[in-house]
């Protein structure tokens, strides 16, 4: 599961920069690249730029002092905009896209005040992962595992099963006994030896242990359910 930590109220942040936040924010949601999320309010602190120089964001320091370690926050007002407002709409909004409901409602429903139609494309995150590169062919790409380590189980000869126990569901696939034993191998040093693994050593691995058609294990059923079960490529 991915958590987000969202932020808005930046100086010089526009209503219409806020609402594409939010619409973009539903997208990912619907589309499930997020599965939690949570709407901070912008903090300026006593050593940022903005702390530095907030004439320049247009905005005023109400406080001016330091008060020591990890006490550097400044409270101040936005000249030019009113954050505040948007505060509620924004967390009634998200509490709606973490239960999975209410991505068919325009936006203004979440807010008691007129806001801007948002500019962003309704299927902006849709067409990206659409047309997305496909990162396997990026040989520096690192290869990740983010699920549990396997249970291995015997199957017909010559071939090995491997479980994997998610919260939702269990997912097996059968792999040749040499292949079993290449992705363990490359699970060991992912997860317990913590090594970083190019996607061009995980190719030369493949090719050396198994002998095989590299090729061939990438259009394999078993590589679809290996990518949507935790095997990340980035």
């Amino acid at each position: 599961m991915v958590h987000a930590y969202l932020m808005y109220g930046f100086p010089t942040e526009t209503e219409q920069e806020t609402i594409d936040a939010l619409e973009i924010v539903r997208q990912m949601f619907m589309n499930g690249i997020i599965q939690s999320a949570f709407w901070h309010k912008f903090t300026m602190t006593v050593h940022s730029p903005i702390g530095q120089n907030p004439e320049k964001f247009g905005v005023k320091r109400i406080e001016n002092s330091h008060k020591g370690f990890a006490q550097n926050d400044c409270k101040h007002t936005d000249t030019a905009n009113n954050h505040d407002k948007f505060s509620d709409g924004l967390k009634k909004a998200l509490y709606n896209y973490m239960h999975n409901v209410g991505f068919d409602l325009d936006l203004q429903e979440f807010f008691d005040f007129e806001i801007p139609e948002t500019s962003i494309n309704s299927s902006t995150i849709a067409n990206y992962l659409r047309n997305k590169p496909k990162t396997e062919n990026k040989e520096n790409a690192k290869v990740l595992w983010l699920a549990s380590f396997p249970q291995i189980e015997k199957s017909k000869p010559k071939y090995k099963t491997l479980v994997f126990e998610y919260k939702q569901n269990t997912i097996s696939i059968e792999l040749s006994e040499i292949e079993s034993d290449w992705f363990i191998n490359i699970l060991n040093e992912i997860l317990f030896a913590q090594q970083s693994i190019t996607f061009d050593v995980f190719e030369k691995s493949y090719k050396n242990k198994t002998k095989l058609d590299f090729a061939m294990f990438l259009k394999s059923k078993n590589w679809k359910v290996l990518r949507k079960n935790g095997l990340v490529i980035i």
